[in-house]
């Protein structure tokens, strides 16, 4: 399956990485995402990727971007888990 992420995009590889923290617990639901500037430095990508990256986990329900609070991870609940990277990256974490 890494052979399908080197094709994605830079935007879908932020994605796919950040999904993958999600699902795989490393940020919990509630918790926040790395700041902006981190996330850019982590990840060897610009902010214009990051902020693309985190409209798509929020238009996948998995965050929700607040005002001076920050990108925080929705609970599980609210995502939708029919979505193909969601049950993708369910499937990588092996989560029920």
């Amino acid at each position: 399956m890494e052979i399908s992420r080197q094709r994605r995009n830079l935007c879908g590889q932020v994605v796919f990485d950040l999904g993958n923290r999600v699902l795989a617990g490393e940020v919990k639901p509630g918790d926040p995402l790395p700041q902006e500037w981190t996330l850019c430095k982590q990840l060897g990508v610009s902010r214009t990727v990051v902020r693309e990256a985190i409209k798509s986990l929020a238009a996948k329900g998995l965050v929700e971007s607040r005002a001076k609070r920050g990108t925080i991870v929705r609970p599980a609940r609210s995502w939708n888990r029919l979505d193909p990277d969601i049950l993708d990256w369910q499937t990588r974490a092996d989560v029920d």
